[in-house]
């Protein structure tokens, strides 16, 4: 009987987290989707080499916060970057890995 009620309430248990986590991932994408959306006019215009050099600088700051394992400075300076050059995907895979140092999934 006790086996039975703690199995059931494992079950309830495994339940509430998947609705967690999928109501979370629905709450990301729906925000990922809406940053895309207001970020369209700078997507839309061609890197100059100034762009480039911008994104260079700025991205050398989150790396070297990252370096020295402050990992809050590195998030705030990647998503700086990213606010203006959405497309930077080596800028959000590092962000992500300052997340991940964070422990922020």
């Amino acid at each position: 009987d006790d086996s039975q009620s703690l199995w059931a309430a494992g079950l309830r248990d495994n339940r509430t987290m998947t609705i967690y986590y999928i109501d979370k991932i629905k709450k990301n994408n729906a925000d990922y989707l809406e940053r895309q959306e207001d970020t369209s006019t700078i997507e839309s215009k061609r890197w100059s080499s100034n762009d480039i050099q911008s994104l260079e600088e700025m991205k050398q700051l989150g790396d070297q916060a990252f370096r020295s394992c402050n990992f809050t400075l590195a998030v705030s300076e990647y998503s700086k970057c990213l606010a203006l050059y959405p497309s930077a995907m080596t800028v959000r895979n590092n962000r992500a890995a300052a997340n991940k140092q964070l422990r922020d999934y």
